[in-house]
């Protein structure tokens, strides 16, 4: 049921208004607003990851979390949704279980570097 009918609308010029109103709410509502939707990071912390090099065949293991990839949604649950279905190879890696983090929405203008060798 549509606002316009919700209301009881009389004249052509209100429901053409309501219209447009309503096609703009359902749009929000349905998450196809990208005011709405927001950004999510997923890791893992399953998986082992070693030093770049190795010296005097020492391996050192080093404990870390994998991104498993980014997706927006209206919430976590439709970011991992949408997640799964851009990268239906994910289902099929031996990783048990991801968790996500919300990133904010202009997380990838907010990258900064950093050298760990500096002397």
């Amino acid at each position: 049921m549509t606002f316009c009918k919700l209301v009881g609308m009389k004249t052509k010029n209100q429901l053409i208004f309501v219209e447009i109103a309503d096609k703009i709410l359902l749009r929000k509502f349905n998450g196809r607003d990208n005011l709405l939707m927001k950004n999510f990071i997923f890791l893992t912390d399953e998986g082992q990851t070693f030093q770049p090099s190795i010296e005097d065949n020492e391996i050192i293991e080093v404990e870390n979390l994998q991104v498993i990839g980014i997706a927006s949604g209206i919430n976590s649950d439709e970011a991992y949704k949408k997640l799964l279905l851009e990268n239906s190879y994910l289902t099929d890696t031996t990783f048990e279980t991801i968790f996500c983090y919300e990133l904010s929405n202009e997380y990838e203008q907010s990258r900064k570097s950093y050298n760990l060798n500096v002397e």
